[in-house]
Order: C-alpha cells, then sequence, then structure tokens
C-alpha cells in the first residue's frame, strides 16, 4: 500500500548512511543470552545451526570500526532477509529470532541521532497504527466505522477512553 511504501521511505531516511549503529556490550550479552538460551531449548540441533548462522550475518556486516550503517540494519530487517524469514518460523525458532531482531533494533534506537528521535518516534506510531488497522480494512480497502469503533474500544486503555467519553482519535473518527 502507499501508506506502508510512505513508511518505508522514512525509516530509510532515518537510517540513512549517515547512521552508524557501534556493537556495544549491551548488544553483544543480548545476542549471547538469546543463542545460549536457544541451543538449551530448541529441540533441533539445525534450528540451532540456522540461528547461529543468522547471528553470523549480522556480524558479517560489522565494519571494521566495529559498527553497522543504517542501510545495512534496514536490509537485515527487510522481507526477505535471514532474519524475517526465521521471524515467521513457528514456536521457538520464530520467537528466538524476533528476540535477535529486538537486539538489533533497540541496538540502533539507542544510537539514532537527536536530530531524528522525534521521526522515529513518529513513524513508529504511524506504524503501529497502520498495524492496528490491517485487520479491519475491508475488500474495498475502506475501514466501515463500526469495525473502527472496535479497535477504538479494544484493550483496556481504549475501554477506559470510552468510560469517560474520550474515544481518542480513532474514536472520534469512528
Amino acid at each position: 500500500s502507499a501508506a506502508k511504501r510512505d513508511l518505508g521511505k522514512t525509516y530509510q531516511e532515518i537510517y540513512g548512511p549517515d547512521v552508524k549503529a557501534r556493537i556495544d556490550d549491551k548488544f553483544s550479552h543480548g545476542i549471547l543470552d538469546t543463542l545460549d538460551r536457544a541451543g538449551q531449548t530448541l529441540d533441533d540441533p539445525n534450528k540451532v545451526k540456522v540461528l547461529n548462522k543468522a547471528v553470523s550475518n549480522i556480524l558479517d556486516k560489522v565494519k571494521d570500526d566495529g559498527t553497522i550503517s543504517g542501510p545495512v540494519y534496514q536490509g537485515l530487517r527487510q522481507t526477505g532477509s535471514v532474519l524475517k524469514d526465521l521471524e515467521k518460523s513457528p514456536g521457538l525458532l520464530g520467537d528466538y529470532s524476533r528476540e535477535i531482531k529486538g537486539h538489533l533494533d533497540d541496538l540502533f534506537r539507542r544510537t539514532i541521532p537527536p536530530d531524528k528521535a522525534d521521526l522515529l518516534r513518529q513513524t513508529d506510531q504511524q506504524y503501529a497504527i497502520m498495524k492496528q488497522l490491517r485487520p479491519v480494512v475491508d475488500e474495498t480497502g475502506n475501514i466501515p466505522p463500526a469495525r473502527l469503533m472496535q479497535i477504538a474500544r479494544s484493550g483496556d486503555a481504549g475501554k477506559e477512553r470510552m468510560a469517560f467519553g474520550k474515544g481518542g482519535d480513532l474514536g472520534e473518527l469512528a
């Protein structure tokens, strides 16, 4: 969709070539902890091997100065990448893959330049809303008001907003 494409372009702008994340202890310890737990709990040695390969793929992208660039980070997370494909795996393999991606995401979020932090926060919010709306879009690409109100009311926060007569932006739109 156009909205998803626009958000993708914004993320590319945020994580441009000028953005570099230095591999640090927090990232390294997180990855090692995830791989250690995976080695102890995954029932198939081949699954552990695949997970190790995904981490090796990340580490292969680290430059001599110990950094990964923004565009490389984006490539590691995009559709068709090893990590993205592994995330779709059922059970613990998918869980551990998402955890590894989470460590990578955290590394970049901690190193994002201050001048891009607000744009990242706004883009993340828009992406979250898009993901929330995706299941209610009908076959014509429209969102029926009743379905939109369902989302506005969902979860504890939504119920509380509705109880106080404040459906938030989604409730008002519905």
